[in-house]
């Protein structure tokens, strides 16, 4: 028996209604089901928000909605039947032929690595011995990007990179840090402006546990956040002038609430903290690292966390990735794991999804924008005339 289960997903009761619609279930038996229709079942389990919203009233999901909806439904059906290796041959050849197909003749697939590495040895080492398990390298791609390339040939359902819980950066790692106590005296800090504000102190520390990973990260940051006045005013008149413009006040009002807090800590512990640590440029940086670099992360409670995670920071964002499920720390292992969907040659860039996000929220948040990005939107204010 294979189950597609739809567990603490607020989208569950319009994506149960879409499943009777289409006389689709969430449980098959082996002995009687139609791939097809668990591929199409799969596609409906897999369905975000916006591609719910989208949604046209004679979508039947017999064809893919869309790259990362295609992705996340094989995912989950290698997934389930990856629990069985052997169980079900039939099936297995079937659903790797359909990974397999997924992103042929796709861009994504044929950048290869340069020979040059883009990060010191001594961030592979650190990795290895904080206990990163992984067959990708870091590596220069053609777009003069930096990433992550397959060590060897991986198979789908290979695990391309294993991140112990321990090295996971989140809020609790703020609060439970030597500056944890200081920062929570402060009641009107939210948990985001702690780990914000422990940032801007710890990659300064070389007696960070994360040292090796500061070190990785570029001095500037570049994203629609800290774009220049010069490029902001080109977009005048468009969505995008608006967006920035609102993030961008938004996060100056931030810091200058803040300022007051930042300033008291600096008296308080002049011995340890520099006012140049946090200045604005230092705390815009910080915030777009949060921005750019975090996931959410369902952990094994229940709870889901904005988290840092390095190396698998590394990874970069495609429309046809290879890697779609990758927000769940495993209960058993206590780490958060990144399985292929579907294969990667040796030397060739591995892709994740950072979801369907639209050319907007990728310049706003990434700094990087995608050509026919099948997740664009365009904002159309039509003026109603009564007559």
């Amino acid at each position: 028996m294979l189950s597609l289960k739809i567990v603490s997903d607020p989208l569950a009761k319009r994506k149960r209604a879409l499943l009777r619609l289409n006389h689709l279930r969430l449980d098959h038996d082996f002995s009687h089901v139609n791939p097809d229709q668990l591929l199409r079942a799969a596609r409906v389990v897999s369905l975000s928000e916006e591609e719910l919203y989208f949604l046209q009233p004679d979508d039947d999901f017999l064809t893919p909605v869309n790259p990362r909806n295609e992705a996340a439904a094989l995912s989950l059906v290698f997934d389930q039947l990856n629990k069985e290796p052997g169980q079900h041959a039939g099936f297995e050849h079937w659903i790797k032929q359909r990974c397999a197909d997924y992103a042929a003749g796709s861009d994504a697939a044929d950048i290869a690595a340069a020979d040059n590495a883009s990060l010191p040895s001594e961030f592979c080492r650190w990795a290895q011995q904080s206990n990163v398990q992984t067959h990708l390298q870091p590596g220069v791609f053609s777009s003069n990007a930096r990433g992550l390339a397959a060590c060897k040939d991986l198979d789908p359902g290979s695990m391309a990179i294993r991140v112990p819980d321990t090295l996971l950066i989140t809020e609790d790692t703020a609060k439970q840090s030597d500056l944890g106590p200081a920062l929570l005296q402060f009641a009107q800090l939210g948990g985001d402006s702690i780990a914000v504000i422990w940032t801007m102190v710890e990659r300064h520390d070389p007696d960070s546990q994360w040292v090796a990973f500061w070190q990785t990260l570029p001095e500037t940051l570049h994203s629609g956040l800290s774009m220049s006045d010069t490029l902001l005013q080109a977009l005048q008149g468009t969505s995008a002038h608006t967006e920035c413009h609102s993030a961008r006040q938004h996060i100056k009002e931030q810091y200058e609430g803040l300022k007051p807090i930042l300033d008291a800590l600096v008296a308080a512990y002049p011995a340890h903290l520099e006012a140049a640590w946090f200045s604005w440029d230092a705390y815009l940086w910080a915030v777009q690292l949060w921005y750019a670099y975090a996931m959410k992360v369902k952990w094994p409670d229940g709870s889901c966390k904005e988290c840092l995670v390095p190396y698998a920071s590394l990874l970069n964002h495609s429309v046809w990735p290879h890697i779609v499920q990758y927000g769940q720390l495993d209960a058993t292992t206590q780490e958060l794991c990144f399985p292929l969907f579907r294969s990667v040659s040796k030397g060739h860039q591995c892709f994740l999804s950072y979801g369907p996000l639209s050319n907007l929220k990728l310049m706003l948040f990434y700094g990087m924008a995608i050509p026919n990005n099948p997740y664009d939107v365009v904002q159309l204010e039509l003026e109603v005339r009564y007559i």
